[in-house]
């Protein structure tokens, strides 16, 4: 092989690399924005989970209580289908 074929393997090697480094940064970046927004959510479940309580405590309508705990459930089922589609699964040590 010439040093001009080697250049030209060097040059796809290094294009690929950096190409291979820019998808890791935007996924790393896609990866802390659903953190953060799971962390939000988390703490809107808190909430909510709080405001239950409290609404139970105080006898409110228990028909209202039980629409927004199956839309709690509804949501979490869905959060939970999203992640198992989307992670795969954890060999076992």
């Amino acid at each position: 092989m010439t040093i001009g074929r080697y250049d030209t393997i060097l040059q796809r090697i290094d294009k690929n690399l950096k190409t291979l480094l820019t998808m890791e940064s935007k996924l790393m970046s896609t990866l802390a924005d659903i953190q953060t927004e799971v962390t939000a959510m988390e703490t809107e479940v808190e909430a909510a989970v709080t405001a239950l309580q409290s609404l139970a405590k105080n006898a409110a309508d228990p028909v209202a209580i039980n629409a927004i705990a199956t839309g709690l459930q509804t949501a979490h089922d869905n959060l939970k289908a999203a992640v198992d589609a989307a992670v795969p699964p954890v060999a076992p040590a």
